[in-house]
């Protein structure tokens, strides 16, 4: 999944518990972010997030998000 998708890192969530086919699954090895090394993919169940367990995940971490088109706007900077 993370190969396929060129992803660094995965979070999977879930409603039921993991099996151990997806636990062994999981166990895709570590990301080193140079801050520090996190699970490149993560299973947490929807009881888990509400118990409060909440996901590894790097600081700062801005690799899986693309960056918005800029908009130009004839307005932009004026003061009305």
């Amino acid at each position: 999944m993370l190969d396929r998708e060129k992803a660094p890192m995965g979070l999977f969530l879930s409603l039921v518990e993991p099996t151990k086919p997806m636990i062994a699954e999981a166990a895709a090895g570590i990301y080193d972010t140079g801050y520090g090394k996190f699970p490149k993919l993560q299973i947490v169940t929807i009881a888990e997030l509400f118990a409060g367990k909440r996901p590894q995940i790097p600081f700062g971490h801005t690799e899986g998000f693309k960056k918005a088109a800029k908009e130009k706007d004839a307005q932009q900077g004026k003061l009305l």
